[in-house]
């Protein structure tokens, strides 16, 4: 069940009622997530809004709770962006890392953030630039914690196509050497 707001509205909303176990997965207990995310658009290049969950991600003692605030300004060609997320609880550890990858093991209380600046030129070229920190056990201060800068160009081809190039420079404890030049196509469709 999804009920939400208008895009032409300055304040929108979204509220959903869902199975808390996952994806394809079968619904096993009467217990349901809460989301719920709400977007204020003071004037037209403005968006300021908060999002929160409360759910039960693997049985119907444990819970999980999620609180994320964020920002779009908008203004010709730049756009300045942020969100930072709050989370405390269990979490589903069967969903697996993504990609194939191992997941890695969080703590009760997590936390993370990203801000972003762009430009739009008029020959289609974008270029970012991006901070973001994920802290897998805010308790602990020291196993799971991630610093990323991205230094970045979008190329688009059209509404449907760009292609990126992206240079990610990653901190993190435990220290791995794992920066990162990435390509990628993305087709819209």
């Amino acid at each position: 069940m999804l009920l939400g707001g208008d895009k032409t509205t300055k304040l929108r909303y979204r509220v959903a009622l869902m199975n808390g176990r996952g994806l394809g997965v079968v619904d096993n207990n009467t217990k349901k997530d809460i989301i719920g995310n709400l977007v204020y658009a003071p004037v037209k290049y403005i968006q300021i809004g908060a999002s929160y969950r409360y759910g039960y991600p693997s049985n119907d003692d444990d819970f999980r709770q999620t609180l994320g605030f964020e920002f779009l300004a908008n203004y010709h060609g730049f756009a300045l962006q942020g969100e930072w997320i709050i989370d405390e609880g269990d979490y589903n550890r069967a969903a697996g890392g993504g990609c194939g990858s191992t997941p890695l093991e969080l703590g009760e209380n997590r936390q993370g953030a990203y801000i972003m600046l762009s430009y739009m030129s008029k020959i289609k070229l974008q270029p970012v630039v991006k901070y973001e920190f994920f802290d897998a056990d805010e308790d602990t201060k020291y196993y799971g914690y991630q610093e990323m800068l991205t230094l970045g160009v979008n190329y688009f081809f059209n509404d449907k196509t760009r292609l990126q190039v992206n240079y990610q420079n990653i901190s993190e404890t435990p220290k791995v050497k794992n920066d990162a030049l990435l390509c990628q196509v993305q087709i819209r469709f």
